[in-house]
Parts: C-alpha cells; sequence; structure tokens
C-alpha cells in the first residue's frame, strides 16, 4: 500500500511538471462575412475574405475547453465561434483539451491557458 501511494505521488507531481502554461493575449469572435467580400491586410494585399476576427469579452471563470491550432499563437475553441490569441505559444495540438482561465479586464479578457 505504501509503494502504492509513493507512485501515486511520483505520478502527480510529474503531471504538474509538464502542464505548461501561456498568458492570453485576447479572445476574438469570428464573424461571417456576405459572399464577395473583400479585405486589406497589413500589407495593402486585398483578398477575398469570408469571416473576420472580432474582439471580444467572454465571463470570467475557469473552463475546460478543446483548442486546435490555426495559426502562429492563434487558437479555435472547438465547437465555437471563438478563438484565442496565446503569448509566445508553441504547443501544436488538434482538439486538445486544455484549461482556459479567464481573468476580469476593462474591455478584454487576460488570463492563461494551461496545457497539459
Amino acid at each position: 500500500m505504501k509503494k502504492l501511494l509513493v507512485l501515486f505521488a511520483l505520478l502527480s507531481i510529474t503531471s504538474v511538471l509538464y502542464a505548461t502554461e501561456y498568458d492570453i493575449v485576447a479572445i476574438y469572435e469570428k464573424v461571417e462575412l456576405p459572399s464577395g467580400s473583400k479585405s486589406c491586410n497589413s500589407y495593402g494585399r486585398i483578398d477575398d475574405a469570408k469571416y473576420v476576427l472580432v474582439p471580444t469579452k467572454l465571463d470570467n471563470g475557469k473552463y475546460v475547453v478543446k483548442l486546435t491550432k490555426e495559426d502562429t499563437n492563434l487558437y479555435r475553441i472547438v465547437g465555437t465561434d471563438y478563438y484565442v490569441e496565446l503569448r509566445y505559444c508553441y504547443e501544436y495540438c488538434y482538439s486538445e483539451e486544455v484549461v482556459m482561465i479567464l481573468e476580469s479586464s476593462y474591455r478584454t479578457n487576460s488570463g492563461k491557458v494551461v496545457f497539459d
């Protein structure tokens, strides 16, 4: 029994040591655009546009969500129209379960995402 408790303690410590967390820069909501819409990027290039990502604020709290990497530091919250931008995040994931902790901020959310 004592060996089992020691093994469980070691496994718990190991999982905590390997959890990685990243700061949330912003949260965006996907807004569909009418067919034929165009967008202009920061380099002045015009492209067809299907949707835009608009900054939004979600309720504060602790959420268990699934993320999929869409672009550098940008992850889609699976099953929703929300995206989260993380600071210096190099995690590649496809529908990976994470913990997202949202904290109060004036007009935007701050907080962190914890990968297990």
